[in-house]
């Protein structure tokens, strides 16, 4: 997939920072802050007709580490909008192993823009997502860890998503 720097199109209101869409283990603040993430303003937010899934290893976390990809109407990933700086982005993209190559993203996960909805109303924001082919994903499958899963359900609880999403969480099946 050829890129460009995507980072300029989604622009919040505050000059130079950018609306992230955090659904998997950056929900986490401390894994934010550990990253070296600052944000000025972070909100909840429902991506509707998508699916959170866990399609490739992480030797990091020792199981499957989280993607989205688009499913039913009924289906909805819960997540968070961080409003970040460029060097946030930046941080973000090192750890999320997003990499430039011939102006091709050919790292681990890859930026994608999205709608999405919150308090403020529908919302085109940047995520990561899996940088593989749909058909990669239909065919992939990696139980979380525990420590990986319960990271990713206490920083929805710290942002306050709803208590069915947080409970749906909770019973993703994880690695012995």
């Amino acid at each position: 997939m050829r890129t460009q720097d995507l980072s300029l199109h989604i622009r919040s209101p505050k000059r130079n920072h950018m609306k992230y869409f955090a659904y998997g283990s950056n929900l986490s603040t401390q894994q934010m802050r550990d990253r070296g993430v600052t944000y000025s303003k972070n909100r909840c937010a429902v991506l509707k007709g998508w699916k959170l899934i866990f399609p490739i290893h992480s030797r990091r976390w020792n199981g499957g580490a989280a993607d989205i990809k688009v499913a039913g109407n009924d289906d909805l990933v819960e997540g968070v909008i961080y409003e970040i700086d460029e060097k946030g982005l930046r941080q973000l993209d090192h750890y999320e192993d997003r990499r430039i190559q011939d102006d091709i993203e050919v790292g681990t996960y890859r930026r994608q823009y999205i709608w999405v909805e919150s308090e403020e109303g529908i919302e085109k924001v940047l995520t990561y997502i899996v940088n593989r082919s749909v058909e990669y994903k239909e065919k992939s499958h990696y139980p979380p860890s525990v420590k990986y899963r319960d990271t990713i359900m206490k920083g929805a609880e710290t942002h306050g998503l709803r208590v069915d999403y947080i409970r749906w969480l909770k019973s993703i099946p994880t690695r012995p």
